[in-house]
């Protein structure tokens, strides 16, 4: 799944006005994983798609900001970062 911004409170936020669709898939799905490059971490859309606790890997590029992925992390979140060996 794909975002407009990732918010540490609000979770994962779009811009797309039929976002319900991508909310019914992750209150559905076994697994999340979410894919976002770095530019979307602290940005807030107005539509929520579900909160980070819902989100079980994210996929992103190395540009993420330390404390934005350690904070990912605590929240449970396997974060993926492109070009990294991830063993």
């Amino acid at each position: 799944m794909g975002t407009d911004g990732i918010d540490l409170n609000a979770g994962v936020t779009t811009f797309n006005e039929v976002y319900t669709v991508s909310k019914a898939m992750c209150n559905a799905a076994r697994e999340v994983i979410l894919m976002a490059d770095s530019s979307k971490f602290g940005r807030k859309s107005p539509n929520v798609v579900c909160s980070l606790e819902s989100v079980d890997k994210l996929i992103t590029d190395a540009g993420i900001d330390p404390a934005f992925r350690q904070a990912l992390e605590e929240k449970g979140i396997d974060v993926i970062i492109t070009g990294e060996s991830n063993e």
